[in-house]
């Protein structure tokens, strides 16, 4: 139902009742259609682009209770091309690390384009090894395809997600084989779009040109020499299978890394993967090209929350928590949050609340707790959780308060754990009025 309520806002939306993922439009000129399958937090629609005068099928992962979130809690979005094989990967993968306490919560929008070669640049062979005679086509659309598909990303598709959704400015671009020469041709034209790209099954691609004479790496080399303070991420990678068979792959890998060294703000890495062929690699990739932005030796933070609630001369656990993601965001470019509530995992701020309230440690309970709160203020768990803090701190008022609001989303919501918070209620009313304790109260 939130997804619906999410889409009855967008002008021009027909709704159709059919049993296929994605629905069939009645009007060619509708923007949005409605989406079949929301189960999950993975919103599937078509959206119409007046730009390339066709639908493109787009899949949206959002975080996990993103819908609890405050509006200034916002998100890095990852667009993904070649939807078809890199959706569900992507989106789960980010989902997985992300719920896991390895990366920040992100969106994802897979877009399955609907001709894949009509979105690339007009390319020729040079050095990628595709052939011998380095003027030789390679990708070719017509028509300026690939700046009519930038058009489209630039113009409608990112401000559209920008509007309905809680992004923030940072962006990742995921391509694969054709589609990672458009990502190059993104970077190289219109390097501010995306901080990022990813580009799977490409050290091949890279070593193509838009003339015979020079490659693609050589136009970036241009483009970075006019912005020579450019800050952002770009990882390249292929199945170490092919490259065997195409050693102008390794020499491609080589000058890449050659020739952007100088260029201190943008990080680069490209490499080969073992054991897995054309497309398979794209699962070890996607691993690698994240840990390039999110190095898990700064975000992996299975252990971090234990750490400082073991190390209290070093400030509260919410002072150094504070720290902690000061030094990420600095990092990344965007503010990174502590994970609010993760599943059997130590690092959120419902398992640290709870180990407080177990060592007495109340105030910095409370502390985390309204932190947790100020996060998700649509949780009627994260204000349960709270006033059970208050309850063990004695402050059954402040504990009354909270319940009140908890009980007030969970009734909006018809929260199946209505139960407790009933319970709760009823728990701090019985506080409240025994004689002892109701004085220590006042």
């Amino acid at each position: 139902m939130t997804c619906l309520k999410r889409f009855l806002s967008v002008p021009f939306i027909v709704f159709t009742l059919i049993l296929s993922p994605y629905v069939e439009a009645n009007h060619s000129t509708d923007r949005v259609e409605y989406c079949k399958d929301c189960a999950n937090g993975v919103i599937k629609f078509h959206f119409f682009s007046e730009i390339l005068e066709s639908r493109q099928k787009i899949d949206i992962y959002l975080p996990k209770d993103y819908d609890l979130g405050a509006n200034n809690v916002r998100y890095p979005v990852i667009y993904t091309l070649d939807g078809w094989t890199l959706s569900e990967l992507v989106g789960g993968v980010v989902r997985h690390l992300s719920q896991t306490a390895s990366m920040p919560e992100a969106i994802v929008v897979s877009i399955d384009q609907n001709y894949v070669k009509g979105i690339t640049p007009q390319l020729y062979s040079s050095d990628s090894g595709w052939a011998e005679n380095p003027k030789e086509k390679a990708f070719w659309s017509d028509d300026n395809g690939a700046d009519h598909y930038l058009s489209f990303l630039k113009d409608e598709l990112i401000p559209f997600i920008n509007e309905r959704y809680r992004t923030n400015h940072f962006k990742t671009l995921v391509s694969m084989s054709p589609t990672a020469s458009f990502a190059m041709h993104s970077l190289i034209s219109q390097p501010e779009l995306f901080n990022a790209h990813f580009m799977f099954a490409a050290t091949d691609v890279i070593g193509m040109g838009y003339t015979p004479e020079k490659t693609l790496i050589d136009s970036l080399v241009e483009t970075l020499n006019k912005r020579p303070k450019h800050e952002g991420f770009l990882y390249v990678a292929s199945s170490m299978r092919e490259a065997k068979k195409h050693p102008a792959q390794h020499k491609n890998i080589e000058a890449l890394t050659d020739a952007l060294k100088t260029f201190k703000n943008f990080k680069v890495k490209a490499e080969h993967i073992e054991n897995y062929g054309h497309y398979p690699m794209a699962v070890t990739g996607l691993l690698s090209a994240l840990d390039l932005v999110f190095p898990r030796a700064k975000f992996d933070s299975s252990t971090i929350l234990n750490h400082m609630r073991e190390n209290p001369e070093n400030g509260t656990v919410t002072q150094q928590l504070m720290q902690h993601y000061k030094v990420l965001s600095d990092y990344v470019g965007f503010e990174v949050r502590p994970y609010s509530n993760l599943t059997r995992n130590a690092n959120s701020l419902r398992s640290v609340t709870r180990m407080l309230r177990k060592e007495g440690r109340f105030d910095e309970a409370i502390e985390l707790g309204k932190l947790w709160v100020k996060q998700q203020p649509k949780s009627a768990y994260a204000h349960y959780k709270l006033s059970e803090s208050y309850i063990a701190a004695g402050s059954y008022k402040a504990a009354k308060k909270q319940n009140s609001i908890g009980l007030d989303i969970a009734k909006a919501n018809k929260d199946p754990n209505m139960a407790h918070y009933i319970n709760q209620k009823v728990n701090i009313e019985k506080l409240l009025s025994a004689p002892a304790q109701a004085k220590n109260n006042e």
